[in-house]
Formats: C-alpha cells, sequence, structure tokens
C-alpha cells in the first residue's frame, strides 16, 4: 500500500515522508522506492550527512521521497517540501507521533498535509495504535482539566 500511495502522490507533484521504527524496515522502503531518489536518515546516518539528505530532500527536484526512522528522522529537522506522510509503523507515545508529523508542519509550510497511518486489523500494531491514542486523549484530558467521569477511576488508579 505504502507503494501506490508514493506513486499516486510524486504523481500529483507532491514529495512523501516516510516513517518506521525500524532501520531493517527503512533499508526495505529505500530499495523499493529507489525510482524516486530517496534520502535517508537513519541512526545509522552519520551526522555530517543528516544535513545533507534533508537538504537534498528540501531542495532536489528528483528527490521524491525522505525515508528515515522515527527517532533520527523524527525530530529537529525541517522537512516542508513534503506534503505526504507516511507511518509503516508508530511510535509507543504520542509526543513521539506529533513529533514527527510535525516535521512537514513548520515554518514556511504553504500546502496541507495528509498522513496516512498504515495498520494491519488484529495485529499488535493496531493494539498499540489504540492505546497510544487512548493515553494521549487522557493527557488531554488531565491537562485541560475536563477528565470525564468515566476515565476519572482510570486516572485514580493510574496515579493512585
Amino acid at each position: 500500500r505504502m507503494e501506490e500511495l508514493v506513486e499516486e502522490a510524486v504523481a500529483n507533484g507532491k514529495k512523501v515522508v516516510v516513517f518506521s521504527n525500524w532501520t531493517q524496515i527503512t533499508d526495505e522502503v529505500s530499495k523499493r522506492l529507489k525510482n524516486y531518489n530517496p534520502a535517508v536518515i537513519t541512526g545509522q546516518t552519520s551526522d555530517s550527512d543528516r544535513p545533507k539528505q534533508e537538504k537534498k530532500f528540501q531542495e532536489d527536484d528528483t528527490c521524491k521521497v525522505i525515508v528515515g526512522t522515527i527517532g533520527a528522522l523524527g525530530t529537529g529537522l525541517t522537512l516542508t517540501a513534503g506534503t505526504v506522510e507516511i507511518f509503516l509503523d508508530h511510535p509507543w507515545t504520542r509526543a513521539l507521533y506529533d513529533q514527527a508529523v510535525d516535521r512537514c508542519h513548520r515554518i514556511g509550510q504553504e500546502s496541507n498535509i495528509t498522513v496516512y497511518n498504515l495498520l494491519c486489523k488484529n495485529t499488535i500494531d493496531e493494539r498499540v495504535w489504540e492505546i497510544v491514542q487512548e493515553k494521549g486523549m487522557l493527557s488531554d484530558e488531565i491537562i485541560d482539566g475536563k477528565t470525564r467521569d468515566k476515565r476519572k477511576a482510570l486516572l485514580n488508579y493510574l496515579l493512585g
């Protein structure tokens, strides 16, 4: 499905950011997307090469995709050339997810961003996604001071 989404986005003149937690996955994705001249940033990318890969994605019209691990690509970079983000798997916290999504939502971004979360039904990944979303909603409720009655027992249990 990822390959279809990339093909469709590029055909519509868009650039794509592909995230995974795992370098083994990003290595395979880079191979599958080699026709799009991908930039790559993972934990294995040297500190000196990271800015080069970021610049390649941002400025090189032949580079249609950047692929990376959520830990390495998900923080501290500006990827406003991208308008489509694809998550092949998800981090264990909503903060890491939000941080990764924000790579394209930066100052200078003039387009809407489309985010795809690829999940298979009845998998551990689906359950992790649900748990992370629930934790995020609970966190929002706590911060906003609007915890619903239904969640108060859970909150008391967690903080008790």
